[in-house]
């Protein structure tokens, strides 16, 4: 580590516990989903970095990203806004499909090659490019996009595409927004849903407030201290994500090789960028 950075609580428990990779015997193994699918080895949010991810053996799922077009129609891009990860420009609730359809997928600021062909998939065609692997018990998270845009009917959209390929126990639907997830226990309580936050007391209490069946929080949120989740719910699930992996082509390092070791803070599960690695 870099002596000029300053040092977080978990840096610092890690340190104190050198020797976790015993601890972690002694705890069960978490489980992997593959973030916006392999997204370090496949442009994120894509249908080859979908497929590859389902096919990894163990590894339970995917996490994926959802925004409405201008049209009403649901598309799996992480960003409110085109820039980032495509060659277009602006907003993608201004877009309709068929003008977003044109664009082409770029990658995270990528200097990597990317197939000439990919286009922003719509969450149908994810369904239907990894169907054989869902129906044989794979998993979708499908995060809603909604905390910054309010995008209306998101929710029943989601819902109905879901039940039309009867899909209902492979999701778990997560947002940003808590009382997105609260409506959706309104419209049918046997959803699963997680609440995202950065930290995993806040997310704790608003899983509490709105029903919720699972936390996400980011894996520099939790809290080292595990004798503090006292607020945890029993057999609630701790999914964690780490912002900090690199994406396909974006030129930086990888420099966290050892994301079960969180599992001694209470993750059950991990959303990583490399699912390969652990699975």
């Amino acid at each position: 580590m870099d002596q000029n950075v300053e040092k977080d609580k978990l840096d610092i428990y890690f340190e104190e516990h050198a020797d976790w990779q015993e601890s972690l015997k002694s705890v069960q193994k978490p489980r992997f989903w593959g973030h916006r699918g392999c997204c370090m080895k496949y442009p994120e949010n894509t249908i080859p970095a979908f497929q590859a991810a389902a096919e990894i053996p163990n590894l339970v799922g995917i996490e994926l990203d959802v925004q409405l077009t201008k049209d009403g129609e649901i598309v799996v891009i992480h960003d409110e806004t085109l820039e980032r990860t495509t060659d277009g420009h602006g907003n993608v609730r201004d877009y309709t499909l068929a003008e977003l359809k044109t664009l082409h997928i770029t990658g995270s600021r990528c200097t990597e090659p990317v197939e000439p062909h990919l286009t922003i998939p719509t969450l149908r065609e994810v369904f239907e490019s990894i169907l054989p692997a869902l129906r044989k018990g794979f998993l979708i998270n499908i995060e809603m996009k909604n905390s910054v845009i309010r995008y209306e009917g998101m929710e029943e959209k989601v819902m109905a595409l879901v039940k039309e390929y009867d899909l209902h126990d492979n999701i778990i639907n997560s947002s940003f927004l808590p009382e997105s997830m609260g409506y959706l226990k309104k419209l049918d309580p046997t959803v699963q849903t997680g609440i995202l936050g950065e930290e995993i007391h806040w997310c704790i209490a608003r899983a509490i407030e709105q029903g919720a069946d699972a936390v996400h929080p980011s894996v520099r949120g939790l809290d080292p201290n595990v004798d503090a989740l006292t607020d945890l719910p029993e057999g609630m699930p701790v999914r964690c994500w780490n912002s900090e992996e690199p994406f396909y082509g974006d030129g930086r390092v990888l420099r966290e090789f050892h994301m079960e070791k969180y599992a001694l803070l209470g993750a059950t599960d991990l959303i990583v960028n490399d699912p390969g690695m652990y699975v």
